[in-house]
């Protein structure tokens, strides 16, 4: 498997705050810590360049999503009525990186 791309984060700083706007790993590689690995990377890398905090969407109905950014230590901090395309509702996750 070397070289092989499974996952990837695609994030930004907006002044002192990371903003992750997408992250994916294929579906036969989930479930072994790859997505761990690219947020605890990303987070490293948000905290060097010096942002106080990081935040994130995701869809209200995508449970397992918001799990696993909890047990990053992602806190629920509001609802965005209609975010989505579709209409669904996003919850914003945000994490004080120092």
């Amino acid at each position: 498997m070397d070289g092989l791309v499974v996952g990837y984060v695609i994030a930004r700083t907006v002044v002192d705050r990371g903003h992750v706007m997408a992250i994916a790993v294929d579906p036969p590689f989930r479930k072994r810590g790859i997505g761990s690995a690219l947020m605890e990377r990303t987070l490293a890398v948000m905290s060097e360049m010096n942002a106080r905090a990081i935040w994130l969407e995701v869809r209200v109905s995508n449970t397992g999503a918001r799990s696993f950014y909890k047990k990053l230590g992602f806190v629920e901090k509001r609802i965005i009525s209609g975010y989505y395309s579709d209409g669904e509702d996003a919850v914003v996750l945000e994490k004080a990186l120092f």
